[in-house]
């Protein structure tokens, strides 16, 4: 009885297509055609053979030749209700609803009895959506004829509408037992099954309908999406197969091929399955959404937009496509330009409730709940599927959250509940209804709800795990430990019990059972990847990078496109001062999700540490040009472009400081001058590069450096060079010799370290120095024994000094505890000095 109708757009541009309210006969002209062949006695009393060219050219949608043939014959038969029957008839063909009702209007001037022309009246009106008008053609219809089998299809389909599926039921029997296009009919008694769920009886029909007519697309595209909207996917792709002989339904048969694999997640094969109908059809609009919608299902939000966008040149107008274009907009976080994009939708459509919807998504993202609200009471739509108003009173709700307005909260669940018939959506309305509770601290009211959710029994220990996760994410930790373990004893082999407490422990930052539950989890099932994802970034918690890196190395191997992998993996590799594999990791990251400030500025930043402070500038610029939203990398650009020479002279005198006095401490084990070595040179030469300073030439370092830790901090045992010496070598042994690196890699680490301080002593250091830093400084400098020393010279200078010092009083002191650590030395002393460990070491 026509296309979908727009509210069933609506819905189908959420992501859920449907055909399950509307008879899918998209060329009504045909079907009259065909009714006429089908009763011959009715052909022959509604028309003669000066039609029958007319009628050819219709049957073979060659509509702008027929208009022609009847403009020769209008002279002759311009009073003849046949002959603007059939006009009216071409220009419905032609999809000009107007110009086809004033024909068919015009023929029932002529025969008011026109039956023919009252239901394609009828049928006009079902194809501008005025159900009422139709209703009312149909029942005159009626009355003129008691067994017309166009009245009872249009009624059927009209009650359907209106959810009267007794009465629907009614028409479409009789118009089965009329013995006329059964197949139409099966296919739109099919459709009323399929919106009152009854899936298997809808199967019935529609198969019925592609028996009568095996080259039935409708049949076949209506079976397709009742497999489709069941997550039947693997049974769709065996209907496709068993089709796939059929070459004039090739498009169709890989459209939907490329729908199942979507529905299993197989983004890449569904993307591949559109390029071949391409090949076929290269401006197919279908399959250039369908590869859009795959890359945003894989987080490639700016590539799916600029796929998009191609496709809106070929159909600017496309409510479907404006609104998916509006959602992506969201999701890049470009607000303004999601705005303009409704504003577009608004002026195909002021009333519709789907980009009411979108609108709403857009202001509440922007923090504008009050207008969201709005928006959302104008979306919601009861004649619309119950998906789309479940999903508008979720947004309505997170706004009234914003408002702490809980008794609207759950209001709104209260009208989901009254407008639900599915159990499964009562158990999730019920639990959702208790998480807000438990939000607005009525913890009873929470409880109650829930238990209504397990009276249920539909798959009791997901909902049970469902509850708990409701407690772990309101901070009733105990209450979700306790429920998590009562799952478990339940079933030792829930899998996604164990994923869960494993994210309760983490939010408490107990690793260990992080790592433990995940292990546990990964044994049981290691098809998931989220066991893997929570495993890796507790692993880096503790610092095991190693261990990390192999478990998002797996994590990728389950989903190739996660970029939330490959951004954890370029963090384990920057912890472990591996910045060019880092950049690498987070580069990957950001070539599926661009979009993301916080890779950009962790890249920016690794490049920074390895001295490519220009490289890190033009990089952030780049992704400002793209985003310009991106405040936090303007920011760092900022940060980078001062240069603040404070916070280079802290990091000079720092590194030089630590470097140095373990370089002379090795060299006094071999010998008992302090004159400078060639190998001493060599090391000044090299930090000379590497941190692009003139350093000092300071033979007494080690001296002037243990008279300010016996002197000028409190120790409780005097330290003599011998002990000083051994603690020197111990460590170095431990964390750098023969098996962890050299003395260049302990040059990097000091200099990588001494940068990492600096930033964060910068607001210190800025505040204004300290009495005894000048103090510490202006005594260091008298101990020189060279005059070039210009590097101590800066206020930025004393804080080093002091803050080298207080690092090697650190690590003379607590070098047993620092040699049994597997923690990189540098990340040990960061961590040290950033918790305020050293602070306890006070000058006199």
């Amino acid at each position: 009885m026509g296309p979908r109708n727009s509210k069933d757009n609506k819905i189908s541009q959420e992501g859920t297509t449907t055909q399950h309210s509307t008879p899918n006969t998209s060329n009504r002209a045909d079907i009259s055609v065909e009714n006429k062949k089908s009763n011959p006695t009715q052909f022959k009393k509604s028309t003669n053979n000066n039609y029958s060219s007319v009628i050819s050219l219709i049957r073979k949608t060659n509509y702008n030749m027929a208009l022609k043939q009847l403009e020769i014959m209008e002279d002759q038969h311009s009073e003849s209700p046949d002959f603007h029957y059939w006009k009216g008839l071409a220009h419905l063909g032609l999809n000009d609803l107007q110009k086809a009702q004033e024909c068919c209007e015009q023929a029932i001037k002529y025969d008011p009895n026109h039956k023919l022309a009252l239901a394609e009246i009828g049928n006009i009106y079902i194809l501008a959506q005025k159900y009422e008008e139709a209703h009312q053609v149909f029942t005159e219809l009626l009355k003129i004829d008691q067994k017309s089998f166009e009245a009872h299809l249009g009624l059927g389909f009209i009650r359907t509408q209106i959810n009267d599926f007794k009465t629907a039921q009614e028409h479409y029997e009789f118009a089965l037992n009329c013995g006329v296009e059964e197949k139409i009919t099966s296919l739109n008694y099919g459709h009323m099954l399929f919106k009152q769920k009854n899936y298997d009886m809808a199967l019935k029909f529609y198969t019925k309908s592609l028996a009568i007519d095996k080259e039935y697309l409708s049949a076949f595209k209506a079976i397709g999406n009742l497999y489709y909207q069941q997550k039947k996917f693997n049974e769709l792709l065996e209907f496709c197969e068993q089709n796939s002989s059929n070459s004039s339904w090739n498009i169709h048969v890989l459209q939907l091929k490329s729908q199942a694999y979507f529905g299993l997640e197989q983004y890449d094969k569904a993307q591949q399955i559109c390029e071949l109908i391409l090949m076929e059809d290269k401006n197919n609009l279908e399959a250039l959404y369908n590869i859009s919608k795959c890359l945003k299902a894989q987080g490639k939000y700016s590539q799916a937009l600029n796929c998009l966008e191609k496709v809106l040149l070929l159909s600017p107008k496309n409510k479907k496509l404006l609104n998916f274009k509006a959602n992506l907009l969201i999701s890049l976080q470009r607000f303004q330009q999601a705005l303009q994009t409704c504003d577009e939708l608004f002026q195909l459509d002021a009333d519709d409730s789907y980009s009411f919807y979108i609108r709403g998504l857009v202001y509440m993202n922007m923090r504008a709940f009050g207008n969201a609200i709005d928006d959302f009471e104008k979306a919601i739509n009861f004649e619309l599927h119950h998906t789309f108003n479940q999903k508008v009173y979720q947004s309505k709700i997170k706004c009234h959250l914003e408002f702490q307005q809980f008794q609207q909260i759950q209001d709104c669940y209260d009208f989901l509940l009254a407008f639900t018939n599915n159990d499964q959506d009562k158990i999730k309305i019920h639990i959702d209804k208790g998480y807000y509770y438990l939000i607005s601290k009525d913890k009873e009211n929470a409880e109650i709800n829930f238990n209504k959710a397990l009276k249920y029994q539909l798959n009791p220990l997901e909902t049970q795990v469902k509850i708990a996760n409701c407690f772990r994410d309101t901070k009733y930790f105990k209450q979700a430990l306790m429920l998590y373990d009562k799952i478990i004893q339940a079933n030792s082999k829930f899998v996604d019990a164990y994923i869960e407490k494993a994210i309760l422990m983490d939010l408490q930052q107990n690793n260990s059972q992080t790592i433990h539950l995940c292990s546990r989890a990964i044994d049981l099932q290691k098809t998931q990847a989220k066991p893997y994802m929570l495993r890796g970034k507790a692993n880096i918690q503790t610092q095991q990078y190693d261990e990390a890196l192999q478990d998002f190395e797996q994590v990728l191997k389950l989903e190739p496109n996660n970029h939330q992998a490959l951004f954890e993996s370029g963090q384990a590799q920057y912890m472990s001062s591996n910045f060019e594999k880092a950049c690498e990791m987070f580069g990957k990251a950001l070539a599926i999700a661009p979009e993301i400030e916080q890779y950009h500025i962790k890249r920016a930043i690794a490049l920074s540490l390895q001295d490519f402070d220009k490289e890190a500038i033009e990089y952030l610029k780049d992704a400002i040009n793209q985003f310009p939203e991106f405040e936090d990398c303007q920011n760092l650009i900022d940060s980078l472009e001062a240069k603040p020479k404070h916070v280079r002279e802290y990091a000079n005198v720092f590194v030089y400081l630590i470097v140095m006095f373990f370089e002379i401490g090795e060299q006094l084990s071999k010998q008992e001058s302090l004159v400078p070595t060639i190998e001493v040179d060599s090391i000044i030469q090299l930090m000379n590069q590497k941190m692009k300073e003139n350093f000092p030439k300071i033979s007494n370092l080690f001296e002037i450096v243990r008279y300010f830790i016996l002197n000028k901090f409190d120790c409780e045992v005097k330290i003599s060079n011998e002990q000083i010496i051994r603690v020197l070598l111990s460590i170095y042994q431990a964390k750098y010799h023969p098996d962890n690196g050299t003395k260049v890699v302990m040059i990097m680490d000091m200099i990588e370290l001494g940068k990492k301080i600096a930033r964060l002593k910068d607001r210190q250091i800025r505040a204004g120095i300290k009495l005894e830093n000048q103090r510490i400084q202006s005594e260091f400098l008298k101990f020189l024994s060279k005059s070039n020393n210009s590097i101590f010279i800066s206020s930025s200078a004393g804080f080093a000094i002091k803050d080298s010092i207080q690092v090697l009083l650190f690590l003379i002191l607590n070098f047993n505890t620092i040699n049994s650590d597997l923690t990189n030395l540098k990340n040990s002393i960061y961590g040290n000095v950033k918790n305020g460990v050293l602070d306890a070491i006070k000058p006199k």
